[in-house]
């Protein structure tokens, strides 16, 4: 799992094929260099996560996400009553599957993990 781009094309230029994460949703500019060098990136924009699909379709690919759901910290990720119609329309695309869902805690907000909001997130994963 990595943070940043220069250091997953570091990895992958030195022959690293083992699979690899991106910790945070790029920027539309850089979605197509994530589609070839990533293999599981966390989002949560649907028009990041669409135009991922388009990328990914148009290379004859599957690009795996992890959704991300906002369980208080405000840092990023979907609000979870938002959950099953995002889900809905990420289903109905071509170029992405959804490989789990996360969370961010103890980052942006201050709100630490918990048994209460861990269970909330477990939660909606039975809910996906």
């Amino acid at each position: 799992a990595e943070s940043r781009f220069e250091n997953i094309r570091r990895l992958r230029d030195s022959g690293i094929n083992a699979p690899i994460m991106l910790l945070r949703s790029p920027p539309m500019a850089r979605v197509e260099e994530v589609v070839c060098t990533v293999d599981i990136s966390l989002q949560s924009e649907l028009a990041t996560i669409r135009e991922l699909s388009r990328i990914a379709a148009r290379m004859g690919r599957v690009h795996d996400i992890m959704l991300m759901i906002d369980l208080g910290d405000l840092r990023e990720g979907i609000w979870p009553n938002d959950l099953i119609p995002t889900v809905e329309q990420i289903l109905a695309l071509k170029g992405v599957r959804i490989a789990g869902i996360g969370t961010n805690l103890g980052c942006f907000g201050a709100i630490m993990p918990t048994e209460e909001n861990l269970g909330q997130l477990v939660a909606h994963a039975y809910k996906t």
